[in-house]
């Protein structure tokens, strides 16, 4: 009975140690790259902005399905290494900025915010 007792304390401890690290994690975080391509910011758009060419050139995308629109934007889910995501473009401002945000993740709402946001740039 008595190890029964201290195996009982011992997971209720661990328990309350990962609670209380997951706790203390971000509820947000903002990721941006920058990349200079040795391309004019119009053909840069053109690709980034061609939902169904993504897998013909992001690695890791199996396929993707246009959905309807979304307040008049483009919404699509895709498939790739890490599962099935429904992404929504959040806004848009040709040639330059591109914000799209996860709606679904693996079938299931998707936590709090993130952005990928694309600023196509001139090369120098």
């Amino acid at each position: 009975m008595k190890w029964v007792v201290i195996g009982l304390v011992l997971v209720g401890a661990l328990v309350a140690l990962v609670a209380f690290i997951g706790s203390r994690l971000p509820q947000s975080h903002r990721a941006s790259i920058e990349q200079t391509l040795p391309a004019a910011p119009e053909a840069v758009w053109r690709t980034i902005t061609d939902i169904d060419a993504f897998p013909s050139w992001r690695e890791g995308l199996k396929r993707v399905q246009r959905l309807p629109d979304r307040d008049g934007l483009p919404v699509w889910a895709e498939e790739g290494r890490s599962g099935k995501m429904t992404l929504a473009v959040e806004r848009l401002e040709a040639p330059h900025l591109l914000s799209v945000l996860p709606i679904r993740a693996c079938h299931s709402e998707a936590r709090g915010r993130t952005r990928s946001r694309r600023r196509p740039a001139v090369a120098a």
